[in-house]
């Protein structure tokens, strides 16, 4: 090997010692860098930044399962190593359909459907949860409290109140058996869960089915009402007529009076000028003058 040979393979191992050293710098920064990331990573999983939308109110459970005793006002929030439950604070609504009660008079309703709207007050739902688990998740991806509790209440009371009503009152004044339906509804819940825990603001039909039997007698009442309406008519047209025929009568009679004739006369009188004016030969004359009528005294 020559001089210029050695130097050249000399260069090239300390060439690739250089490259070694570097690829070896490099992997530690890597090192250094993933480390770092993993760090950041892992104080973002125990500390989230958590947003409670307007109306709404949170719920803090920790990564043991354990529920806070406080919850978290609408807004931004950092929460440690907890998991946060957005609740709808705002008007809640719980649908019931098929109930068939009974009315007082012990017919059988076919269906009555209706809502009930009810709010939660964030101050006691965290004790709620904690005791009746009764948590639903909605379409919008918050949480709703009670819905199994308030239909269930709501069901059974809803059947007692109505028995207290006969089947057409559902008809003819919804709103009554509606609000008698929330006060009682509000105080079985009141002694159920505690006072204040739910608030139902309004209870509403949206569907009220009678038995065949309460339809017939509706029906059959309609169409005697109509013929009652009729006859009411016919009779006050009668009544009109009666008065009508009665004032005739009388201005018949002041008429003949002054003319110093019966009231046969009259009419006879009346009856030739009618014919007169019938045949308008213009050759009748008929005068209500007792000195110009023909036979009069």
């Amino acid at each position: 090997m020559t001089y210029e040979e050695r130097q050249q393979s000399r260069k090239e191992a300390e060439d690739l010692e250089r490259k070694a050293e570097k690829l070896k710098l490099l992997k530690t920064i890597g090192s250094v860098l993933l480390g770092v990331a993993v760090s950041i990573s892992a104080v973002w999983s125990v500390i989230a930044l958590d947003r409670v939308n307007d109306g709404n109110f949170g719920i803090g459970k920790s990564i043991s399962g354990i529920y806070q005793d406080a919850t978290i006002n609408q807004g931004l929030s950092f929460n440690f190593l907890t998991q946060v439950f957005e609740v709808d604070g705002k008007n809640n609504i719980v649908q019931i359909s098929d109930v068939r009660p009974k009315d007082k008079n012990g017919v059988l309703l076919e269906d009555v459907d209706y809502n009930v709207t009810y709010n939660v007050n964030p101050e006691k739902a965290v004790e709620f949860i904690r005791e009746h688990r009764d948590v639903s998740l909605s379409n919008d991806g918050t949480y709703v409290l009670g819905q199994v509790y308030v239909k269930k209440s709501a069901q059974r009371i809803a059947t007692e109140v109505i028995r207290e009503f006969a089947s057409v009152e559902l008809l003819d004044s919804p709103i009554v058996v509606e609000e008698a339906i929330r006060k009682a509804l509000q105080t079985d819940l009141d002694a159920k869960f505690g006072v204040n825990l739910f608030d139902v603001s309004n209870v509403n039909f949206s569907r009220v089915k009678m038995s065949a039997v309460i339809e017939n007698q509706i029906a059959n009442s309609a169409v005697a009402a109509a013929e009652g309406s009729l006859a009411a008519a016919k009779l006050k047209s009668l009544e009109q007529r009666a008065i009508t025929e009665e004032a005739e009568a009388k201005k018949l009679a002041k008429t003949a009076e002054a003319s110093g004739l019966s009231i046969g006369q009259l009419l006879e009188l009346r009856r030739i000028a009618a014919i007169a004016n019938l045949h308008g030969n213009g050759k009748v004359v008929v005068s209500l003058d007792p000195a110009k009528t023909p036979g009069s005294p």
